[in-house]
């Protein structure tokens, strides 16, 4: 099975390409690197595949799962941390941490145990802002 499938998916702002006709597959237990320079617009395809943007045109699959119709599914076993995070300062890592959660529509009982994990893990204070 294929982990991601990206098929001919294409961006336009104001009738200008963003991206144009990407077309990638990434086997299950493949190792895949997405790397160029700054401004090819990896970040744009990336948020593409994950649902945060719509394509105008072509089609993504991750883990045999249509990217749009199964994005909460998809978010469930994925993550995504962009290289540009501007969070606001007078938020604390725990209020930053639930706006994230409610984003990916995360019940009360999976965000508590999510934050324990990553408390634990990351020795976080949560009241830091």
């Amino acid at each position: 099975m294929n982990a991601i499938n990206v098929q001919n998916i294409s961006k336009f702002y104001q009738q200008k390409p963003a991206i144009q006709d990407v077309s990638f597959t990434v086997k299950g237990g493949e190792v895949f690197g997405f790397i160029s320079p700054n401004g090819a617009r990896k970040s744009t395809t990336i948020k593409t595949m994950l649902d945060f943007i719509q394509p105008d045109q072509g089609t993504v699959e991750i883990f045999a799962m249509d990217h749009h119709q199964k994005a909460k599914e998809i978010r469930q076993c994925t993550s995504y941390v962009s290289s540009d995070v501007r969070f606001y300062s007078n938020l604390t890592s725990l209020q930053i941490m639930r706006v994230v959660a409610n984003s990916y529509q995360l019940s009360k009982i999976e965000q508590e145990k999510q934050f324990a994990y990553y408390i634990k893990l990351f020795l976080m204070d949560v009241t830091k802002k």
